[in-house]
C-alpha cells in the first residue's frame, strides 16, 4: 500500500443545522497522518447524517481507507428528524 503523506480532514459544521456534536471515529480535525488513514462517520438516530470526502458522498457506518498522498477534505453535515 501507498503511504499517506498527508491526509488533512476538516469537520465542516454549520450551526443553522444543528447545535448536537459530530462523531467522526479514527481521525481528528485537521489530523496531519503519516501512514494509511482508516475512519468511520457513524449514523445516528434521529438524524440525517451527510459525509463527503473530496465532494464525494461515503458510506456512513463503513471504515473509509485513504491509501493515496494528498489532501483530503471531510465535510460531514448532521439535520435533526424532529
Amino acid at each position: 500500500m501507498k503511504s499517506v503523506s498527508r491526509a488533512l480532514c476538516s469537520l465542516l459544521l454549520s450551526p443553522l443545522i444543528s447545535e448536537a456534536a459530530i462523531t467522526v471515529n479514527g481521525i481528528s480535525d485537521e489530523a496531519v497522518v503519516a501512514n494509511l488513514a482508516t475512519f468511520e462517520v457513524p449514523s445516528e438516530t434521529g438524524f440525517t447524517i451527510e459525509a463527503l470526502l473530496n465532494d464525494e458522498a461515503i458510506a456512513l457506518d463503513s471504515q473509509i481507507e485513504v491509501v493515496t498522498p494528498g489532501y483530503y477534505e471531510l465535510a460531514v453535515t448532521k439535520t435533526n428528524n424532529v
